[in-house]
């Protein structure tokens, strides 16, 4: 018996009302969603490019910077290769060389004695602290980042560029 004294008739459809969901129902609802998720999964998976230009830019700055260290413990100049034709950059004494993220721009600004070519540049550290100088340009989507080496302390600094 139900609360209102009346007996339950499983067979009459009156007596379901708006209980529950059909099993059509769900698989309709699952359907909706499944085809939402495969729209909206790639999107929110990709990574921005601001993010990248970020991590691209604090990698360099990181690099520059153990490079700096490294030339006053080893008393030795050590210099960073930007090869912009193959879009990478390498430490000297480093087999490795690092590619930069795809879809980021690079312009390096360094002194004339450390250029090699159009397509490669280098920035120097020298035993004292000291370094080339130099600017290294990084730009993706209309955002752009800058790594500004100190030519006299070597010190690296990171700014973004209006």
């Amino acid at each position: 018996m139900t609360e209102t004294g009346q007996q339950f008739d499983p067979d009459s459809a009156s007596d379901l009302g708006d209980a529950g969901a059909t099993l059509l129902e769900m698989l309709v609802v699952l359907t909706i969603v499944a085809l939402t998720l495969v729209v909206a999964v790639p999107w929110v998976g990709r990574p921005s490019t601001a993010l990248d230009l970020r991590t691209m830019t604090q990698d360099i700055a990181s690099r520059l910077r153990a490079a700096r260290a490294a030339a006053i413990v080893r008393q030795d100049d050590v210099t960073v290769r930007f090869d912009l034709e193959k879009r990478t950059f390498a430490v000297s004494g480093t087999a490795k060389a690092f590619p930069l993220a795809a879809g980021l721009d690079m312009m390096v600004t360094s002194a004339r004695e450390a250029r090699g070519t159009q397509k490669d540049a280098a920035i120097a550290f020298f035993s004292d602290g000291s370094s080339s100088g130099g600017e290294v340009r990084l730009s993706a989507g209309g955002k752009r980042s800058s790594i500004a080496i100190d030519w006299l302390t070597g010190a690296v600094r990171i700014g973004d560029v209006p």
